[in-house]
């Protein structure tokens, strides 16, 4: 239901009180660990506003950190009444609790325990029927509302049915896998905790990295499926000849791994996850010229694909700009494997630095097999759209390779760690960009349903392109043309890991 004045007014009024601003302070922060509760009635009276279901998603924190294992209860707050927590749930690994709340409306508290210590309690928590509360609650500090918008059940249907077309076989497999694992993470959190009484599922097609599969797979998805929102395809040659079938079909094409450039301009119902080659080309080579005092290069792209040639030609463009001599451009096609022609000859031109734009296989084979040829340590690999997940696979030949990249594990900030421990927990393993771009795409989607209101294509796409919101690759808002607008990050190998290329 619509968010009325009188909840706008209580909303606001109950947000005052929680950040200290006047009225009501939070109940007892100092209390001692073993020491109960407050039971004393809290002088509040609970204000009708139609009642009807809420969902609170608070986050229980330390430190600044998320604290596992925490009971969170709710009690509504009714002038003259003790508190009765009747609703409830614990915290998972990234410090978040989900309690639906029954006939809401009013000032609620909540108190934190674990492991029958008390960790703190809160009060003047204004939840209202037909609204998604999320709150986080600092032990030892005041809560704070950080977001109140309309809840998404009742309008959205029970089952949100979304395409996904990866490339789940082929050389892109390996990208595939972890794009779907960050996508498979996300889409069961947003499920728990975003989305009320909707289910989000997936209807999944494997692009087998060819584009005109992933093409077929588009079409199946719109006239037999009849979904309204495909996330994919992966590869920007993919997305090439798929993103104008959604566009014709006013179906919407969110792909999170896409970044040739001129993708985005294909239509209004097309975004992606990652900057453009554009971008991140010239962003990175700005920090390379700066940082390697770069003057001489080499650039070697697989000239049959459309991610490989766009970024060869905008960092040409970029490198003209900066006034950096280009001595070789070594072209080759799609499924070569042997490439010690082409890296004979670089390596006899003695670059600065090797610019590599290729699709995820050869990003290894090629550094293997230029270390082998005798390409010294001093001439670094410039690869972009290389993985953490790949280090291990170039192995020796990795060290001191440069990246341009928007997202690390190293990212500290809440949001991030616990993406990487819930990964770590659900998976058994390290996520990398890839899994992190899958993430970061359905966390998206989800907000722009619930902005929306509706699985419309035409209301999505809008939600799509208003959305500004954090994220664990940092603050995320579209530009005209649905391309991100965040800069890339120089990363370089070190010890078999990937840290910040400092000067």
């Amino acid at each position: 239901m619509p968010f009325s004045f009188r909840s706008a007014i209580l909303l606001a009024y109950a947000a005052g009180m929680i950040l200290g601003c006047g009225g009501e302070r939070a109940l007892a922060p100092g209390l001692s660990d073993n020491e109960e509760a407050s039971d004393q009635p809290l002088g509040k009276l609970a204000v009708d506003d139609n009642s009807g279901r809420a969902v609170v998603v608070a986050t229980v924190l330390g430190d600044d950190a998320p604290l596992v294992g925490v009971a969170v209860a709710f009690a509504r707050s009714i002038s003259g009444l003790s508190p009765e927590f009747t609703w409830a749930d614990t915290t998972e690994a990234n410090g978040r609790a989900r309690v639906d709340i029954a006939g809401a409306g009013g000032y609620y508290q909540v108190r934190a325990t674990r492991g029958g210590n008390h960790l703190g309690s809160w009060s003047s928590i204004p939840v209202n029927g037909g609204q998604r509360v999320t709150v986080e609650l600092p032990v030892g500090g005041a809560a704070r509302v950080t977001d109140a918008s309309a809840l998404a059940a009742g309008r959205l249907p029970a089952d949100i049915r979304v395409g996904v077309v990866l490339p789940e076989t082929g050389d892109g497999k390996s990208v595939g896998h972890f794009v779907r694992n960050g996508m498979e993470l996300a889409r069961e959190e947003v499920n728990r905790y975003e989305l009320g009484s909707s289910t989000l599922h997936f209807i999944a097609e494997d692009s087998e990295s060819m584009p005109e599969v992933a093409a077929a797979a588009f079409e199946k998805l719109i006239h037999e499926d009849e979904v309204s929102i495909i996330l994919g395809p992966g590869y920007s040659s993919s997305a090439a000849v798929a993103f104008p079938i959604a566009q014709r079909n006013s179906v919407v094409a969110f792909s999170p791994t896409a970044a040739a450039a001129g993708l985005g301009a294909i239509g209004d119902f097309v975004f992606r996850v990652p900057a453009p080659v554009s971008r991140i080309a010239q962003s990175t080579l700005e920090v390379a010229k700066a940082k390697l005092q770069l003057n001489r290069v080499a650039v070697i792209y697989d000239s049959t694909d459309v991610f490989s040639t766009s970024g060869f030609e905008e960092s040409a463009k970029a490198l003209s700009d900066l006034g950096v001599e280009t001595l070789a451009a070594e072209a080759f096609a799609t499924g070569q494997t042997d490439f010690s022609a082409e890296l004979s000859r670089i390596n006899n031109l003695k670059p600065d630095v090797i610019l590599v734009w290729t699709r995820p296989l050869q990003r290894v084979v090629i550094p293997v097999q230029g270390r082998k040829l005798g390409i010294p340590y001093e001439i670094p690999f410039l690869v972009f759209g290389f993985a953490s997940s790949q280090i291990e696979q170039t192995g020796p030949a990795a060290e001191g390779l440069i990246t341009g990249t928007f997202w690390s594990r190293s990212i500290d900030t809440p949001a991030n760690r616990a993406f990487v421990e819930n990964y770590r927990a659900r998976f058994g393993g390290e996520p990398d960009l890839f899994a992190a771009e899958g993430y970061v795409c359905v966390r998206i989607l989800a907000a722009a349903l619930i902005r929306a209101g509706s699985t419309s294509s035409e209301l999505v796409r809008d939600a799509l392109a208003a959305i500004e919101m954090p994220t664990v690759v940092g603050q995320f808002a579209f530009d005209a043309n649905g391309d991100p607008t965040y800069p890339a990050v120089l990363q370089v190998v070190r010890n078999g890991k990937f840290e910040t290329l400092e000067d």
